[in-house]
């Protein structure tokens, strides 16, 4: 994949104002990661079940949650595996307790428009939490993190501080409207978050450099 071939697939998945995770997941970043790591699995891992032959401890960390006991009220605190958005292998399995997999790292995907990294330190970022349980896996040392503008890639050696700086792919748009006094004022959402109407891409090609790091 070229990289005019990664923001058409960017300014595609913009234009339909689907600003899901998941969209972006399925529809950018991992036909991306196919296509430049193509001898690689690139697999979706987000959502969890309970099977008998998978530990997903293999690949990711964990966070406690805490349980009332329904028969003496006692509190019960288990440990649960945070799972990231994407798993790269050399060969993925399902059944991992009995074939061994070769983690070669995982990806945390946060939405352009939703949930964006671009634009903020990497000391800032709100899902520093997420990448430092994704460190903790048993099998795994590599960690991407993406909103699809800004990569920033961690192992368990550096730990949270990016392995190097982080890739900045263009510049987001914020939206303005007109105060009362006819100036204009930044957009936010009702949680306070500058609202992000398009992104500006710039000639930087890095995506066939990605391959090495793996």
């Amino acid at each position: 994949m070229e990289y005019i071939d990664y923001i058409n697939l960017m300014k595609r998945q913009i234009k339909t104002l689907d600003s899901r995770e998941r969209a972006y997941q399925d529809n950018v970043i991992r036909p991306f990661l196919q296509s430049v790591l193509s001898g690689l699995d690139i697999e979706p891992v987000d959502i969890k079940i309970n099977s008998e032959i998978h530990q997903y401890e293999q690949y990711c960390g964990t966070y406690e949650k805490k349980y009332k006991d329904k028969k003496n009220n006692n509190e019960i605190i288990k440990s649960l595996p945070a799972t990231p958005d994407l798993c790269i292998t050399d060969e993925w399995h399902w059944n991992n307790l009995e074939v061994q997999v070769n983690y070669r790292g995982v990806v945390e995907i946060k939405s352009p428009i939703l949930d964006y990294i671009t634009g903020f330190e990497p000391s800032e970022y709100k899902c520093l939490t997420e990448i430092e349980r994704h460190l903790k896996a048993k099998n795994n040392a590599k960690v991407i993190l993406t909103d699809g503008v800004t990569w920033v890639f961690y192992n368990k050696e550096s730990g949270l501080k990016p392995v190097i700086d982080p890739i900045c792919l263009g510049e987001l748009v914020y939206r303005y409207t007109v105060s009362k006094n006819n100036r204009p004022i930044l957009a936010r959402t009702k949680g306070g978050k500058p609202i992000i109407d398009d992104i500006i891409f710039g000639s930087i090609i890095f995506l066939m450099g990605l391959a090495p790091m793996f």
